[in-house]
Formats: structure tokens, sequence, C-alpha cells
């Protein structure tokens, strides 16, 4: 235990630690608290109490008061980066290169982003456990997304990839996270669990689009909404609007007609 009887700089680091300079008339000390409020460490040398300190580029503590001190940390590690391409068979324009969904008024997205994804991570060795979700990933025009994985996801991991209307796909083989920047590309149907890409016309593999209601088949359901909404001349950003030109017309039942009952997904 021990008796710190003043106390001088509070400060958080990058990672959500706190470290409070303290001591007594004849110890500097240095006292740092994870995120989730657990003590790290207590450290004392001799010397007045500390009256400052910094926390360096190099994630170590340097400590200022009767005299000073240098605390060494290993520096925490760094998130990983998750580079991933696919192409949608609704916003495919040709040429590698996909349309940006349109709402009522214009882009529903900024910039370059086409539309959105949800990213999965699924247990090598059991697919029903699942990882990691993230929702809301810009998907660009030319089918790139880059992600930021925490660093504790470090092993191999069936990748999923869902979008509002498509068929979801899993890589067809369980992923190595071992690096700190992973890249898959969804870009040929060998690279799908169950080969589940359309190859187009022009060479492109595409995520099939039609699964309105993401039950992982494209059936008389699907269709039925997209009849539905076209009969209602919905307009506006939505699932049943697969090319994404924010009209459910007779074009997006063309496109959900032609894989009717014959695509369905496939996991491990």
């Amino acid at each position: 235990a021990y008796n710190l009887l003043m106390h001088a700089q509070l400060k958080i680091d990058a990672y959500n630690n706190a470290y409070l300079a303290a001591g007594t008339l004849f110890e500097m000390a240095i006292c740092k608290i994870n995120q989730e409020g657990n003590s790290i460490y207590t450290l004392t040398t001799p010397g007045s109490y500390a009256n400052g300190f910094s926390i360096g580029a190099d994630n170590n503590i340097y400590v200022v008061g009767g005299t000073t001190a240098k605390i060494t940390q290993t520096p925490p590690p760094q998130d990983k980066i998750l580079q991933l391409s696919i192409l949608l068979e609704g916003l495919y324009a040709g040429n590698g290169s996909m349309r940006k969904a349109l709402n009522a008024s214009g882009n529903q997205f900024p910039e370059n982003i086409a539309d959105q994804i949800q990213i999965e991570l699924h247990d090598a060795t059991n697919y029903n456990t699942l990882i990691l979700s993230l929702n809301n990933v810009n998907l660009n025009c030319d089918g790139t997304a880059t992600l930021i994985i925490p660093s504790q996801y470090n092993a191999n991991y069936f990748l999923t990839l869902k979008h509002r209307n498509s068929l979801e796909i899993v890589s067809a083989l369980p992923v190595s996270f071992a690096s700190n920047i992973i890249s898959y590309s969804f870009d040929n149907s060998n690279k799908a669990f169950g080969s589940k890409l359309k190859s187009s016309a022009d060479g492109a593999w595409l995520a099939y689009s039609g699964d309105i209601n993401q039950d992982g088949i494209i059936n008389e359901m699907d269709i039925q909404l997209v009849y539905d909404q076209t009969a209602q001349f919905k307009t506006g950003y939505s699932s049943t609007d697969l090319n994404g030109d924010a009209v459910v017309d007779a074009e997006d039942l063309i496109l959900i007609d032609n894989q009717f009952g014959i695509v369905q997904s496939a996991t491990p």
C-alpha cells in the first residue's frame, strides 16, 4: 500500500489509460489506471513528490520532481487494417466500377462511396461462432473497403460479407489475421465459399443481388417484395431498389428474376 500525500498532474494517453503524478516529501510516484478502472501499477523513486510528467511518443513516461525519472512501457499492440474488395451486381456499371446508390434527393453517401456493407469474422473451426461484427462499412465505387480491426483479433477467421440486398458471401478458407495488414479480394469464384459469386459479361465477379429479406436464398418472397414496391412506385434508398437508382421498377424485377430459385448462400 502507498500513502501518496500530494499529487500534481493527471493525464490520459491515446489508449485511455490515466496517469497521476503524486508522491510524498521523500518519493516521486506515478500511478497508472486502465480504461476499465483497474490499477496497472504504482511506481516510486527517491526524491520529493512529482510535480509534473510527460507521455512520450515512445509511450514512455518522463517524470520531474525532486529528481527526474523515466518509466519504460511496452507500446500497446497496433490495430490491424483489413482491406477488402467486392463488386455488387445491382450497382455494377462495368469496367470494375459501381454506381453510387441514390436516394430521392441524390447520392445516399458522400464522396466515392457506392454503398455500405457489413463484415463479420467467424471462428475458423466452428463457423456458427461469431467473433466480430462491423456494420456500416463504406464500400467505394471501385469495390474496395478498408476497416480497422482491434489488435486482439490475431487468429484465423472466416470472413463474411453482407449487404442490404445481396446474397451473403463467405471466404473460401479461413483468413489469417496474424499480420497488421490483411487483404482479401472476392475477385474470383474460388475466393468465395461454395463459389457463390456471379460472372459478369466483362469478366468481373459479383455478389448476387436479390436477397431482399436476407434469408440466404433468392426466391419468390424476395420477388414479391420487389413487385409490391414496384406497384407502389416506391422511391428512395431501399433494399428493394437493386440497381440503386432510387426507383423500384421493372429493371429491379428483371434483375432479381434472372436468379430466382437458383441462388442460395453457402457457409462452412
